[in-house]
C-alpha cells in the first residue's frame, strides 16, 4: 500500500512483503534516471522504524549498487529498474557507478535512518530554540517512563471512559 504526493511516499505493508526490495527500488529509481539525478541521494530521507531495518536498506542500496555495475546480464532490480526508467543498461550501469561513488565520498549524506534517529537529528538542529543544552543526552529511565504511564493512565479513568476503567480493573 503507497500513499504518495510529489515529495512525499508512505509504504505500509506486513511482514515478508518485500518492503526492502520495493523502498530500494524506489531509492534508486530517484537517483538512477540520469546523471543529474545520481546527487539526489543527499536530499532523499529514507525511514525506517528499527535500526536493523535501516541498515539492511544502506547495505542493499551498496549492495545492489555492486551488482547493477559488475552484472553481465540485467535481472531482478537491474532489469525492473530498466524498465521503469526506460533507460538502457549502459546508461544504468554508469549512473550507478557514480552514485555509488558519490555516496562513499559522501556517505553522511546517505541517509537511511530510524524515525527516532531522525527526531534526534531535528531536535539537536534546534536544539537552542526548544531550550536544550547543544550537548544533551536522551536516555530511557525505566521507572519514571512507567510512573509517567501509570500516571496518565490513572488521569483517564472515570466514568467518562468505561472502556479504560474495565481493562484496568480486569488487569
Amino acid at each position: 500500500d503507497m500513499k504518495k504526493n510529489a515529495a512525499f511516499r508512505v509504504f505500509q505493508a506486513s511482514a515478508g512483503s518485500g518492503k526492502t526490495y520495493t523502498l530500494v527500488k524506489e531509492y534508486l529509481k530517484l537517483c538512477l534516471k540520469s546523471e543529474a539525478h545520481v546527487n539526489n541521494f543527499k536530499t532523499i530521507l529514507a525511514m525506517t522504524f528499527t535500526n536493523a531495518a535501516a541498515n539492511e536498506m544502506k547495505e542493499r542500496i551498496v549492495s545492489d549498487l555492486n551488482n547493477i555495475i559488475n552484472s553481465t546480464e540485467p535481472k531482478g532490480i537491474e532489469a525492473d529498474l530498466i524498465h521503469e526508467l526506460e533507460i538502457d543498461d549502459a546508461q544504468l550501469k554508469h549512473n550507478a557507478q557514480l552514485l555509488l561513488q558519490s555516496i562513499i565520498h559522501d556517505y553522511s549524506s546517505f541517509c537511511v535512518c530510524t524515525i527516532d534517529a531522525f527526531v534526534q537529528k531535528l531536535s539537536r538542529s534546534f536544539a537552542h530554540d526548544l531550550g536544550l543544552s547543544s550537548q544533551y543526552m536522551v536516555s530511557i529511565d525505566g521507572k519514571e517512563m512507567s510512573n509517567a504511564v501509570v500516571e496518565s493512565l490513572g488521569s483517564q479513568i472515570s466514568d467518562d471512559n468505561a472502556f479504560l476503567a474495565k481493562i484496568v480493573t480486569d488487569f
